[in-house]
């Protein structure tokens, strides 16, 4: 995955959402500086009003009207990120990770078609990410991340969830079962990477 797949990914919930296409600028926001080891601090829940204050003053033109949006951009970049390497969005000692097998041997291997590859992603997004709520998705984005943390605790799940919370204003009472989102795109990308 790269930054297309982010934004391939931003545009698909923007259209869902009925937000202005420009809010998929947000889903590399994380992404901003790629300094060494970025991962370890950028990619957390806490910082998502930094990540804010940050990418708006370095980029005036992206929107910054609807805080929901923009939240539900940062998670769906967490969302792809465990499937390229660990995310450390709990903390330093908690990674979460769902890296498939054929995809780490590409990586060692050598050069993949991106077209092709962002091609089967949108039909994915398309086809298995449709929550009801903005609040839902990020909330199914918390729990899927969870659940590929080993001895993750409930404490550290609910200050994330209290960090979304605050940063958007907004409850994340309901949630969204992403859980066949995550084993078709598991699947898909291990069934890519295994062909090329």
């Amino acid at each position: 995955m790269d930054a297309t797949s982010h934004r391939l990914l931003g545009k698909h919930l923007c259209e869902h959402f009925g937000y202005p296409k420009e809010y998929a600028e947000w889903s590399v926001a994380l992404d901003m500086d790629l300094p060494f080891l970025h991962r370890f601090w950028r990619h957390r829940f806490s910082t998502f009003e930094s990540i804010y204050n940050e990418f708006a003053y370095m980029h005036p033109s992206v929107p910054k009207g609807s805080k929901i949006a923009i939240g539900v951009m940062l998670c769906s970049h967490f969302l792809l990120d465990i499937y390229n390497a660990p995310l450390f969005c709990w903390g330093v000692f908690f990674p979460a990770s769902h890296i498939p097998p054929e995809l780490l041997k590409e990586y060692l291997e050598g050069d993949y078609p991106l077209s092709e590859l962002h091609k089967e992603e949108v039909k994915c997004f398309v086809q298995h990410i449709k929550p009801k709520s903005a609040s839902a998705f990020m909330n199914g984005v918390i729990e899927l991340l969870a659940t590929h943390t080993p001895f993750i605790t409930k404490r550290r799940v609910q200050k994330a969830r209290k960090s979304v919370e605050d940063f958007c204003s907004v409850s994340l009472t309901e949630t969204y079962d992403l859980r066949e989102f995550d084993s078709a795109f598991f699947k898909m990308l291990n069934e890519f990477f295994a062909s090329h």
